[in-house]
């Protein structure tokens, strides 16, 4: 399974960054930070390293850029084998704004490398001024998409708020425990000793793969191609969040770690999550259906087709944790119209994200028009060197 995730988010609440919790010392042997402005080739380097590592028998985990999907902002190269030539683990990632990072223990366990020693600085002075205009644009649209985020989320919370008045909040909890009860029961006999859950509470490992991108919204079917059962949530009321909580806190309290998608508008509630120990995933039939779409398929119907097509994947219905009764015509048509006015203003910030892009473009062509890229490769091939061995 090719790994790729997001690090970051444009969300309602800002830009929201796990960097810090992906790329630590304590699990990586060395990390390289690069620094450097746009279109200074943070991107190629990662991708030219990954390409390397995967020929020379490395795991590559990618982490893509939330503002440009088609961009790398992080890289992790785990090497399959124990023994042989070469770092273990090694992370490169962009370390420039707005995800800016400098070395924990430099030296020891991190180290910069600063593209910008390959720029003509001659050709950015003379363009200062059209930069500085371009750096006050792009930002000033970043900021009225992130208006736009705001209240979109806070109408979102407000219906996520709303449906507590009619869900079933111990049925789904009934529910979601035994669905980690059953998992854990098809655990090989074998196994069962080595992944029963321990007495300690689990843990948390965030792992986004949905971005509100200057290239729309955007989402990767990591999770799709886990290993192990796989269950999907359906849902027409927007309150699968709820179910997810639910979920991780079922699994959690029985020692299990977890791993979770969060939602890129709202990063405390999630669209998947994944039980290692169990090779359990569960996925939101709207994360499958944007996924679909980003791969260039039919969206519409895509979560379906994919049980139809899998008779070894589950479907949890959260039509089955609400109370009907409760749920009149007119709340209906509120909560449809409430969602309306919340993907018309996801709609807008997508557009001043669209203008941010061409915006960005701009940028990126005053700095690559300075950069000797000559330069900038063997500067890779000396990393390569480090993290790969000489051979």
């Amino acid at each position: 399974m090719i790994k790729k995730y997001f690090a970051a988010a444009n969300s309602a609440d800002g830009f929201v960054c796990w960097f810090d919790r992906i790329f630590t010392p304590d699990t990586i042997d060395r990390c390289f930070i690069i620094k450097g402005g746009s279109g200074t080739g943070k991107s190629t380097f990662m991708k030219r390293l990954a390409a390397e590592g995967e020929k020379r028998g490395y795991d590559a985990e990618y982490y893509y850029c939330s503002s440009d999907p088609t961009s790398l902002d992080g890289l992790i190269l785990t090497r399959k084998t124990m023994g042989g030539e070469g770092l273990r683990t090694a992370a490169v990632i962009d370390g420039t704004a707005p995800h800016t990072r400098d070395p924990i223990l430099p030296g020891a366990a991190e180290e910069i490398i600063n593209l910008g020693d390959f720029w003509d600085e001659s050709v950015l002075e003379k363009r200062r001024g059209e930069l500085s205009a371009l750096m006050k644009e792009k930002s000033a649209l970043f900021a009225e998409a992130f208006e736009y985020l705001f209240a979109a989320g806070e109408i979102t919370r407000m219906l996520r708020s709303d449906a507590a008045r009619f869900m079933l909040p111990e049925k789904m909890r009934a529910a979601a425990a035994r669905l980690i009860d059953q998992a854990s029961a098809c655990v090989p006999k074998g196994e069962r000793e080595t992944k029963k859950a321990p007495r300690e509470r689990g843990k948390i490992t965030v792992r986004p793969v949905s971005a509100i991108s200057t290239i729309g919204e955007y989402s990767l079917g990591t999770y799709m191609e886990t290993d192990g059962q796989k269950c999907i949530v359906t849902d027409r009321e927007g309150t699968s969040a709820m179910y997810f909580d639910t979920l991780i806190e079922a699994a959690l309290s029985r020692g299990y770690d977890v791993v979770r998608a969060p939602v890129p508008l709202l990063t405390d509630e999630s669209e998947a999550v994944y039980i290692p120990d169990l090779s359990l995933t569960i996925v939101s039939d709207k994360l499958i259906e944007r996924a679909e779409t980003t791969s260039g398929g039919e969206g519409k119907g895509a979560a379906r087709r994919l049980y139809d097509s899998d008779q070894s994947v589950r479907l949890i219905n959260m039509a089955r944790f609400m109370n009907q009764e409760k749920i009149t015509k007119e709340d209906r048509r509120r909560r449809k119209s409430l969602s309306k006015c919340a993907a018309g203003l996801t709609s807008n910030a997508l557009s001043e994200l669209s203008e941010a892009r061409r915006v960005h473009a701009a940028v990126e062509a005053i700095y690559i028009s300075a950069m000797n890229f000559d330069r900038v490769e063997e500067a890779r091939e000396r990393v390569a060197v480090k993290i790969f061995g000489d051979g």
